[in-house]
């Protein structure tokens, strides 16, 4: 079944750093763990990312591990909070009573459980209590007073989140709460008045209120600081993931019942183990060392002078990627023909809007593109500078000061000639936009149908009424009514051509305008390709900059390929020893084997395979294999549980009696 374990952050962080002694177990995807506050006032604050915790499972079950920070794990029983309150048997619960319960509803492994549970929707029961013969009789009246109450307080438990207990996840199949324990036996004497073991021990979990559903369990720990502590916190650590990936046989545990968690090692098969791992190891070392030999060995053979001129003084040369030009029909159109000699607003409008339709999308998705490739760039430029220096410690002073001179040379090219304009994405689109708006004002500022006829018609009713006094004036005077027509057609003439000219012109200003509209787009993807190009120039510079100054500085501080190499090595054999003595310091007392099991475990062990000419560092996992996951005996049953783990040789849970 599906298992969420709900744990402290710092239960978290200290059972992570023993992920190498239990990679099979934390490599299973049937058990996650989950972080939970006792501090929380809400089931989102006590337990956030629940719901990605549970995903979209169906049935799970839930283990609380109760924290080692203020609880008290050093109890024979921690789950025993409140501790019962002893009163005088009667219809009333006493004061002490009331108090004791209103403790335990306090308690955060309360909440949280109360959270995680379904409301209790039966009675306490009481058949077969109430009996004179029994050395502690049970007051039938009281007990019932004391369910209410109980109910009463438990009614008080609610999210205010949810206050209609519609939990974001599936409730919990299964509940259980797992404690560590530290305790010394002795130190606790027998609970003064307890008469009957079966009456005492089956009512913690009634006064501390804990949910009718849930099931508890200790592990017994040293405390921090013993020498045993590690082996006993893995062991705890062995028998939560053995618990949480196996199914607890049914009428195994009992609700009202505290158990005894137990984890035993095969210390036969520890020591097989664990001599493998040790064998891995020190083959893995011995190899390194050898590599080590060979670089301590190794002569070192002068270069040519050609030969160190083509390796440090060629300039690198960095691309900048291919980018096509958009096309002038991508962005530029001499759309002039679309518009007549007469402004038409609205016409207009939706002509120009169907001219840049998905222009704006399409320069916004352009300049993203330009901006990749300049990152491309900078990682190309990256990428063009070494590691490593093979051979600079072999340069001669003439070769050094040849490499010195290039850098310097690369340095002030890099320095010398013009600088590009700054460029960015969001200025390319404001370029783009203020072009469109300069060009949509344009529009609407042209002249009209209407304007131009009431223009056209006030110029010829000037013209006709200048005439006038001639027509009616003219032939009294003598003159020629002819020739008075003739001035009056020139001067509609005149007005005529003067139109048209206006017209044309306001025709070529519209081609103007978008011809200057296509410039600007043009400019930005021009003005964005040379910047592209200058920066990938420069980038060139800047390498060959950085390489001579790594060759310069490897060569006078010794810091070389091969002495460096021989470092990486050395770090990787300082991390085999780490790695081994943190398997060690966990399982001391049953690494030390006898000559003969060393020798044959070294015949089977190989070892690790890594590219260890790498700085990165490597986890050197423990030696577990397919054939490690086996049957073994499980909460009281042979072959009832499955474990990746090939040393563990028995899961169990023992009923704790507590008087």
């Amino acid at each position: 079944m599906f298992t969420v374990v709900f744990a402290d952050d710092d239960f978290i962080r200290h059972a992570d750093e023993y992920r190498l002694i239990l990679q099979p177990f934390f490599d299973n995807k049937r058990v996650k763990f989950g972080p939970w506050d006792p501090s929380g006032e809400t089931l989102a604050q006590m337990c956030p990312g629940l719901r990605d915790l549970v995903g979209q499972e169906r049935e799970w079950r839930a283990v609380v591990i109760v924290p080692s920070q203020g609880f008290e794990i050093q109890a024979q029983n921690p789950f025993d909070v409140v501790r019962y309150a002893e009163t005088a048997f009667g219809a009333d619960m006493s004061r002490e009573r009331k108090e004791s319960f209103q403790r335990a509803v306090a308690q955060p492994l309360v909440r949280f459980g109360t959270f995680l549970s379904p409301p209790p929707d039966s009675a306490f029961e009481t058949e077969g209590k109430d009996d004179d013969e029994s050395p502690m009789r049970w007051d039938q009246a009281r007990f019932l007073a004391e369910d209410a109450y109980r109910r009463e307080l438990l009614a008080t438990v609610h999210d205010p989140d949810d206050p209609d207990r519609h939990l974001m996840v599936p409730e919990p199949t299964e509940l259980y709460y797992l404690s560590p324990r530290i305790y010394e036996p002795a130190s606790l004497g027998e609970k003064p008045g307890a008469q009957s073991p079966e009456y005492e021990y089956s009512q913690f979990a009634y006064d501390n209120l804990y949910p009718h559903n849930a099931k508890y369990a200790v592990f017994d720990i040293c405390e921090r600081g013993h020498t045993l502590y590690e082996y006993n916190y893995v062991c705890f650590l062995e028998f939560l993931f053995a618990f949480a990936t196996n199914d607890v046989p049914s009428g195994k545990m009992r609700s009202d019942r505290l158990y005894r968690a137990v984890c035993t090692n095969d210390p036969a098969l520890l020591k097989s183990f664990f001599n493998r791992y040790r064998q891995k190891l020190s083959l893995t070392g011995s190899l390194l060392g050898k590599k080590v030999k060979e670089l301590q060995e190794m002569s070192l053979e002068k270069m040519d002078d050609e030969q160190a001129y083509h390796l440090y003084c060629t300039p690198r040369e960095v691309h900048p990627p291919s980018s096509q030009p958009a096309k002038e029909s991508t962005y530029a159109h001499d759309v002039a023909g679309k518009f007549g000699l007469f402004a038409k607003p609205a016409a207009d409008k939706a002509k120009w809007d169907g001219v840049t339709a998905g222009k704006a999308e399409f320069f916004e998705r352009h300049g993203k593109r330009l901006n990749r490739m300049f990152l491309q760039v900078c990682d190309d430029a990256r990428g063009a500078i070494p590691a490593d220096y093979p051979g600079s410690d072999a340069l001669t002073p003439s070769q050094m000061a040849e490499v010195e001179e290039f850098s310097l040379e690369q340095e002030l090219a890099s320095i010398s000639g013009a600088q590009g304009r700054a460029w960015s994405v969001a200025e390319l689109k404001k370029r783009m936009l203020d072009a469109d708006a300069r060009m949509r004002e344009y529009l609407d500022k042209r002249m009209t149908t209407g304007k131009a006829a009431l223009v056209t018609g006030v110029a010829l009713m000037g013209v006709v009424l200048s005439f006038l006094p001639v027509w009616f004036i003219g032939g009294a005077s003598g003159v020629s009514m002819a020739w008075a027509g003739v001035a009056f057609l020139l001067g509609c003439v005149l007005i005529a051509a003067v139109a048209a000219m206006v017209l044309m012109y306001y025709k070529n200003k519209t081609k103007e305008e978008l011809h200057g509209y296509n410039g600007t787009v043009s400019s930005c993807f021009d003005d964005a390709r040379s910047l592209l190009e200058s920066v990938a120039r420069k980038a060139g510079y800047m390498c060959d900059v950085l390489r001579s100054s790594g060759v310069l500085q490897s060569a006078l501080s010794g810091v070389n390929h091969r002495s460096a190499q021989i470092r990486i090595y050395e770090k990787h054999r300082y991390d085999i020893d780490v790695a081994w003595g943190s398997a060690k310091g966990v399982y001391d007392r049953f690494v030390d084997v006898d000559a003969a099991s060393a020798a044959h475990d070294a015949q089977t062990a190989e070892p690790y395979e890594f590219d260890f000419e790498l700085p990165k560092s490597y986890t050197y996992t423990l030696p577990f294999t397919e054939s490690d996951v086996r049957k073994i005996r499980y909460m009281g049953r042979d072959l009832a549980g499955e474990i990746p783990i090939p040393f563990i040789s028995e899961i169990d849970m023992v009923r704790e009696e507590i008087y």
